[in-house]
C-alpha cells in the first residue's frame, strides 16, 4: 500500500515462498537449519548473554570516551603540539597523510605478484563488476592498498561535494517507461558480515539507476570484511553517484574502531592487516576515518521517510533544519551537556522503547531510550510518516521489528550476528509508489564457502576459494583472524560458551573490588564466613556487572561457577569465586613485570601511608574514630583515604581484601595493627640486608614482650611528644640488653626511619618491628601484596582505551615509543581525570618507568607496557 500521513502498511510479498521467508527462517534441506528443542533454548540463552555483554562493552567504551574528554585539557596543556583528537583530519595530517585527496595512493606501488583486480579511472561498469566478482570469489585476497587509497580519495571528494549538510535528501527511483518499479534498498547494520551484503545484492540487484541502496551505518567493526562492503559501495557510487548513500553509525568512529573485535571494535585491526606493510603506516585507516566524518547523520527519503542509525532525540521540538545545521565533521561526542552534542550523539546511540518519554538506557553513560510519543511528535512536526533505524538486534531475533504503532522500524541486516545470536537479517525495500516490503534472510559462511538459499542458482557468485594472504606486504605482527564457522549458526556451541565464559569472568575480574564489597556486606558469617546465598550471589552479579535483570541464570552458573565455588547447592564461596575468575583470565605475557619490581611498586604504596606523619594520639583517633578500642574496616578505609590524598582507592580496597577483613567486623587496635604490620613487612622482602632484617626481628621480639605496641611506644617516648627520636630508640636498645654496636644502631635507625625526618611516628614504629614471620617461605608476595598488584593491573586493563589514546596523542606517527617525561605526563593526565579511581601514585609510576626504560635511552616502549596488563 502507499505511504499516507496517517498509516503506512508494508506491502506483502507476492510469492508464497517469499512470504514464508519474511517471518521466520526455515531449515534448509540439508538438515543444518535452525536448531530445535533444548538446543534452541540453550542457544537463545547464550544469545541473551552475548547481547548483555555487548552492551557492557559499549558501556565501557562510552565511559572511557568520557574519560578521554576529561583528560584532553590536561594533555593539551602539557603537549600543545598534539593533534586535535576530535578531528580525523587533524589526526591524519599529524600522521603524515596528505591533505590533497587526489594524491592519496600516488606514493604506493603495486607489486608484480599482486593477483587481485586493478582499479582504473574513471571507473567502468566492467571494472566494478570485476571487483565485485573478486570479492565474492576470493574475499580474503585484499584489494591492494594503492587502489583502496585512490578510491577513498575520490570518494571523500565526492561526499564533500554531494553531502552539503548533516541530512541527505534521497529519492526512490521512479517507475520506468515500461511501468516497472524502481526501488531503494535500506540496509541495516552489517558489521563486516560480507555474506549478508552479497546475499542482499544477489536478491535485489547490484546498485544502478533502477536499484538504489541506503546503508544505515555500522558497516565497520566486529566482522572481518567491513572494508570489502565499503569498497563495493564506493566503487558503485563512482558509477552511480545518486544510487548509494551511507549514513553514519556509532561504529564509524576512530576510538571504537581501534578496540579489538571481542570488545566491540576490530576495524582498525582489519585495515592494518590488509592495507599496511608496517605497523607505523596507518594512512589507509585515517583515510577511512576522514570519509566517516563526511557521512550524513540521517537521510530523508522522498520527503516521507527519516532514516537514522540510532534514533530520535532527548530534546523536544527538534526539526530537520536543526539536524542539518549540526557540525558533523568531527568524532561523535560522548558528553551531552550541549544541545548540538546531544543531538549528534542521539542520532548514533539512541534506542526506542514502548514507554512514553525519554529514559536512561542501559547502553552506557548519556544513552537514552525514547518512547512512541517522541516518535509521533517528531514525525508530525517534520511532516514525515516513518522512522527507519538500526543499531540493535531486535529482541525477537528477527531481522526487523515494528514499534511505536508501526511508525518506527528497527532494521538489522547481519544474520547470526557475530556467530552468537542466531538472528535472521533483513532489509527494507521501498518501491517507487512508496510501498515497502521487509525481506528477511539467513546467510552463513559455512565450511569456507559463502552459501544461502540461492546457492545452487549462483555457484559463480557464491563459491569461495583461496587462501588468506596479504598482497600489500608482509606483516611484522600477528592478527587474530576469525576462524571459519563450524556450524550453520556461525560458531559451534562449545566455542560460543567458551568465549562468553571468558567475557563474563573478565567482567568479574575488573569489578572484583565492588563485588567483594557487595558480598562481604551481606556476609553474616553464618554458617561459614566468606559465603553468601545463591540468590545474593546472583543479586551481586546483576547489581555490580549491570548486565540486566533477565539473565539466564542456569547458563551463567554453568559457565562461570566451578564446583569448588559452591560448597553446597544453596551458597557460593565468593572469595574463591573471585579468585578463580581472576586466575582464569590472567595469563603471564612476554611483557610481564618481574617480582622485584612488583615488590617495589607495592612497597611504595605502604610508604605512602607511612609518610603521613601523625603523632601517636592523632593516629589512634584516625584509626579508632568512635573510641571503642576496636577498628572497623570502614574506619580503616576512611583513615587510609585521608592519610594521603594520592593513595589510589582501588589499592586501599585491595589491601583490605588481602587482609581478609569483612565489612562490619571489628578488631582490637593491637590485633589490627599486628595484621597491618605483617602486610607491610611482607612487602619489604628483599629490600633490607639480611643482617638488618634479623636484628629488627629480634628487636621486635624483645619489645613486644613488654606489652602492646601502644604501651611500648609510650614507654620509649620518654618526653611524651608523640614521637620516638634516635636517642630514645638507642636507650631502649640498651635497656633491653641487646649487644649492638653504635654503627649497628645507626644502621637500624636508618632502616626504620623511612621518611628520614629524624623521628619515628607510631605507624613507622609498628611497621618496623614484627614479632611474627616475614614473607612467604619462597620469598613471594603475601595475599595482600598480590591483591594490591592485581588491583593495579585490573585498573590498567579497565583504562586500556584511555591509555592507548594518550600514547597515540603523544606519538601521532605510531613509532611505538615516547620519551620518559611524556610517558609520565600522559599517565598523570589520566590520573587527574580518574576522580576516586586513580591507578598509580607518582612514586609507583617512577618505579615502573625506570623499569621500562631497559636500554636507558630515555624512551618508553608503550606497547611493551600495554602487554603487561592486556
Amino acid at each position: 500500500s502507499s505511504l499516507c500521513p496517517c498509516l503506512w502498511t508494508p506491502k506483502k510479498p507476492a510469492k508464497e515462498e517469499e512470504q514464508q521467508r519474511q517471518q521466520q527462517y526455515r531449515a534448509t534441506g540439508d538438515g543444518k537449519g535452525a536448531v530445535q528443542g533444548k538446543e534452541k533454548t540453550k542457544r537463545h540463552s547464550l544469545s541473551t548473554l552475548f547481547t548483555a555483554l555487548e552492551k557492557e562493552d559499549e558501556n565501557n567504551y562510552l565511559d572511557q570516551s568520557a574519560l578521554i574528554e576529561l583528560a584532553a585539557p590536561a594533555l593539551r596543556a602539557r603537549f600543545s603540539e598534539a593533534p586535535d583528537t576530535t578531528s580525523a583530519v587533524s589526526v591524519a595530517h599529524a600522521a603524515g597523510v596528505s591533505a590533497d585527496y587526489e594524491l592519496w595512493g600516488h606514493d604506493m606501488t603495486v607489486p608484480a605478484s599482486y593477483k587481485g583486480p586493478r582499479l582504473t579511472w574513471p571507473m567502468t561498469l566492467e571494472n566494478a563488476r570485476d571487483v565485485l566478482r573478486h570479492i565474492r570469489v576470493a574475499p580474503r585476497i585484499a584489494i591492494h592498498q594503492k587502489y583502496v587509497a585512490e578510491l577513498l580519495g575520490r570518494s571523500v571528494k565526492m561526499f564533500e561535494k554531494q553531502v552539503v549538510d548533516s541530512v541527505f535528501d534521497m529519492e526512490v527511483p521512479p517507475r520506468a517507461s515500461d511501468g516497472s518499479m524502481g526501488k531503494l534498498v535500506i540496509v541495516g547494520d552489517t558489521h563486516g558480515h560480507l555474506e549478508d551484503f552479497l546475499y542482499v545484492i544477489a536478491e535485489n540487484g547490484e546498485p544502478s539507476d533502477r536499484v538504489h541502496y541506503l546503508m544505515n551505518g555500522d558497516i565497520a567493526d566486529r566482522g572481518f570484511f567491513a572494508s570489502e562492503i565499503l569498497i563495493i559501495c564506493l566503487i558503485f557510487k563512482q558509477l552511480y553517484p545518486n544510487a548509494i548513500m551511507i549514513n553514519r553509525g556509532n561504529h564509524e568512529n576512530m576510538e571504537i574502531n581501534r578496540r579489538r573485535s571481542e570488545e566491540g571494535g576490530g576495524f582498525y585491526d582489519e585495515v592494518m592487516y590488509k592495507y599496511s606493510s608496517r605497523s607505523s603506516d596507518q594512512a589507509v585507516f585515517y583515510m577511512f576515518q576522514q570519509l566517516f566524518e563526511l557521512l550524513p547523520l540521517a537521510t530523508v527519503v522522498s520527503k516521507k521517510v527519516f532514516v537514522v542509525h540510532g534514533g530520535l532525540f532527548r530534546h523536544e521540538q527538534v526539526t530537520l533544519n536543526d539536524i542539518r545545521k549540526l557540525s558533523r565533521r568531527r568524532q561523535c561526542p560522548t558528553t551531552t551537556a550541549k544541545k548540538e552534542d546531544a543531538m549528534m550523539f542521539d542520532t548514533m546511540w539512541a534506542d526506542p522503547h514502548e514507554i512514553n518519554g525519554v529514559m536512561r538506557s542501559q547502553r552506557g553513560p548519556n544513552c537514552i531510550r525514547f518512547g512512541p510519543d517522541v516518535t509521533e511528535r517528531f514525525l508530525r512536526n517534520n511532516h514525515l510518516n516513518l522512522v527507519v533505524r538500526s543499531h540493535e538486534v531486535p529482541m525477537s531475533n528477527h531481522g526487523f521489528e515494528e514499534m511505536h504503532h508501526k511508525r518506527l522500524v528497527t532494521l538489522f541486516t547481519a544474520s547470526d550476528y557475530c556467530g552468537y545470536t542466531g538472528n535472521s537479517g533483513a532489509v527494507l525495500v521501498l518501491n517507487s509508489d512508496l510501498s515497502y516490503v521487509l525481506l528477511e534472510h539467513m546467510a552463513w559462511m559455512r565450511d569456507g564457502e559463502f552459501s544461502n538459499s540461492k546457492l545452487p542458482d549462483r555457484p559463480e557468485y557464491w563459491c569461495y576459494e583461496g587462501e588468506a594472504i596479504n598482497p600489500s606486504g608482509a606483516r611484522e605482527r600477528s592478527f587474530d583472524e576469525p576462524r571459519a564457522p563450524t556450524s550453520p549458526a556461525g560458531r559451534s556451541r562449545t566455542e560460543i560458551e567458551k568465549n562468553i565464559a571468558a567475557k563474563l569472568k573478565t567482567q568479574v575480574m575488573v569489578n572484583k573490588d565492588a563485588l567483594f564489597q557487595y558480598w562481604s556486606r551481606a556476609d553474616t558469617g553464618r554458617p561459614v564466613p566468606g559465603r553468601v546465598s545463591l540468590s545474593l550471589w546472583q543479586a551481586g552479579i546483576c547489581k555490580v556487572l549491570d548486565l540486566g535483570d533477565n539473565l539466564p541464570w542456569d547458563e551463567v552458573q554453568e559457565l562461570i561457577l566451578e564446583r569448588g565455588d559452591m560448597p553446597d547447592h544453596n551458597s557460593v564461596d565468593y572469595r574463591r569465586f573471585i579468585t578463580s575468575c581472576t586466575q582464569a583470565v590472567t595469563k603471564p605475557s612476554s611483557g610481564s613485570i618481574n617480582e622485584e619490581v612488583k615488590r617495589q611498586v607495592i612497597n611504595k604504596f605502604y610508604e605512602t601511608i607511612i609518610r603521613s606523619d601523625f603523632t601517636l594520639r592523632e593516629t589512634l583517633s584516625k584509626f579508632d574514630r568512635d573510641g571503642d578500642g576496636q577498628v572497623s574496616v570502614d574506619e580503616l578505609r576512611q583513615y587510609l583515604y585521608e592519610a594521603h590524598s594520592d593513595l589510589p582507592e582501588v589499592q586501599i580496597d585491595a589491601i583490605l581484601r588481602g587482609m581478609s577483613l569483612e565489612t562490619g567486623q571489628a578488631l582490637t587496635l593491637d590485633k589490627f595493627l599486628s595484621r597491618f604490620q605483617v602486610v607491610y613487612k611482607d612487602s619489604n622482602a628483599g629490600r633490607l640486608p639480611k643482617e638488618i632484617t634479623s636484628m629488627l626481628t629480634e628487636v621486635g621480639r624483645r619489645l613486644l614482650k613488654h606489652g602492646s605496641r601502644v604501651e611500648v611506644f609510650e614507654r620509649i617516648d620518654q618526653d611524651g611528644n608523640g614521637y620516638v627520636e634516635e636517642r630514645e630508640f638507642s636507650m631502649a636498645l640498651d635497656q633491653m640488653g641487646l649487644p649492638f654496636s653504635p654503627a649497628q644502631k645507626a644502621a637500624l635507625w636508618r632502616a626504620i626511619d623511612i621518611n628520614g625526618d629524624g623521628h619515628l611516628n607510631f605507624v613507622e614504629f609498628c611497621s618496623s618491628f614484627e614479632a611474627q614471620g616475614g614473607s612467604s617461605a619462597d620469598g613471594s608476595m603475601d595475599d595482600a601484596g598480590r591483591e594490591v598488584w592485581e588491583s593495579i593491573m585490573v585498573s590498567l586493563k579497565r583504562n586500556t582505551m584511555s591509555l592507548d589514546h594518550i600514547w597515540r596523542t603523544l606519538d601521532p606517527r605510531n613509532t611505538g615509543r615516547v620519551p620518559k617525561a611524556h610517558f609520565k605526563d600522559g599517565f598523570r593526565a589520566l590520573n587527574s581525570s580518574l576522580v576516586g579511581r586513580r591507578v598509580l601514585t607518582d612514586d609507583q609510576l617512577d618505579v615502573i618507568v625506570e623499569y621500562l626504560d631497559k636500554d636507558k635511552d630515555g624512551t618508553i616502549d608503550y606497547s611493551e607496557w600495554s602487554s603487561c596488563y592486556n
